[in-house]
């Protein structure tokens, strides 16, 4: 009996014994990957370069100093005590990139700039922003100032470094570009292309948005592709030359919440036979009582793009519009926001002698600003 005892505890202490000289396992996972490995200042490999992971077996139990280097990151060093009785050791290093400050030299000075997104300050009145603690690598830089177009660009670091960004030829190379593509685009015009011109202006009108140039020159394909004529720029006043020669309030709805009263041209026809009224005389004009704004398309918030829209539509005598349609054409959604809008109104109806309802036709202008 004592035999056999002495037997198991020499077959367990070889056992702890195997398992001491065995050694550690270290799992080892780098980020980034593709990183060298060294333990007490030997090589043991290159960590994988997707996942990380390297695997070094039979490392004798105690402390050890593991070092890590990757091509631009800084180096990295943990110092890793495995007690006898532990087997397996995870063991992760997340290496950081070196840091370094970027001076960007803007013209003209006063320039608000960005780096990846996010807000790095205004250059000084000589031009000059310090951007530091700039990670090695590549960044993405937007620089702006009112009355230039908006730089971007792609700063590539790998030191401290000095990046000019000039607003000035970016006008320029801006303006060039307009200039070529609206002169290709009028060629189209001539040529009787006006929907694939109106095209090309509108996608152009996304590029550079607010652009007064492309604006006219919208404003002149898109009357001719529209077969509305070549309408005025979205300044100009407004001449309504409908049937008719009542003076017929025309309701101008804005987008910031306020309504002005204008007067257009009434196309309506008939007496009192059981047509429409004509306002005028014996005919009251009807009273807006709801009137909602009409709202911005995406596409023309986008572009910058507003003007005047025309709507005819008659009230009935229940003070509903009916029969609503574009006069009047802006294009780029506005001309459906405002039929969406008009088709929403409520009035007063008109009345014959103050007293019978009367079902009218009126124009109704839609004024698109963005204030």
């Amino acid at each position: 009996m004592v035999k056999t005892v002495s037997a198991m505890l020499l077959l367990a202490a070889a056992a702890c014994a195997g398992w001491y000289f065995a050694g550690v396992r270290l799992d080892i996972v780098t980020v980034p990957g593709a990183a060298q490995v060294d333990v007490d200042g030997k090589s043991r490999g290159i960590t994988d370069g997707s996942s990380g992971g390297l695997t070094v077996w039979f490392l004798p139990h105690g402390t050890h100093v593991i070092a890590v280097s990757a091509q631009n990151y800084l180096d990295a060093s943990q110092t890793v005590t495995v007690p006898w009785f532990e087997w397996r050791r995870p063991v992760q290093f997340v290496l950081a990139a070196p840091q370094y400050n970027v001076t960007v030299l803007t013209q003209p000075p006063d320039t608000t700039v960005q780096i990846d997104g996010k807000d790095a300050g205004v250059s000084g009145p000589e031009g000059s922003l310090v951007l530091t603690n700039v990670a090695r690598g590549e960044h993405a830089l937007v620089a702006f100032h009112d009355g230039y177009p908006t730089w971007s660009g792609t700063m590539i670091v790998e030191g401290p470094l000095t990046f000019p960004i000039d607003l000035s030829t970016a006008a320029a190379a801006q303006e060039k570009d307009i200039g070529d593509r609206l002169q290709q685009i009028d060629q189209l015009f001539v040529q009787g292309q006006a929907a694939e011109a109106e095209t090309q202006c509108r996608a152009l009108l996304l590029q550079y948005p607010g652009n007064r140039e492309i604006l006219g020159m919208l404003q002149k394909v898109h009357g001719s592709a529209t077969g509305t004529g070549n309408p005025e720029p979205p300044n100009a006043p407004i001449d309504l030359n409908s049937p008719g020669n009542s003076n017929v309030p025309a309701m101008g709805a804005g987008t910031s919440g306020g309504a002005g009263m204008g007067f257009g041209q009434g196309n309506g026809y008939g007496g009192n036979t059981g047509g429409l009224y004509q306002v005028g005389g014996r005919v009251s004009a009807p009273v807006a009582i709801f009137q909602p704004n009409a709202e911005f398309s995406d596409e023309a918030r986008r572009a910058k793009y507003q003007g005047v829209c025309i709507v005819a539509l008659i009230v009935d005598t229940q003070g509903n519009p009916q029969n609503v349609h574009v006069t009047r054409s802006l294009g780029m959604g506005l001309d459906e926001k405002a039929i969406e809008a008009v088709q929403q109104y409520k009035f007063r109806p008109a009345l014959l002698d103050g007293r019978t309802p009367v079902p009218v036709a009126i124009t109704i202008q839609i004024d698109f600003r963005l204030y």
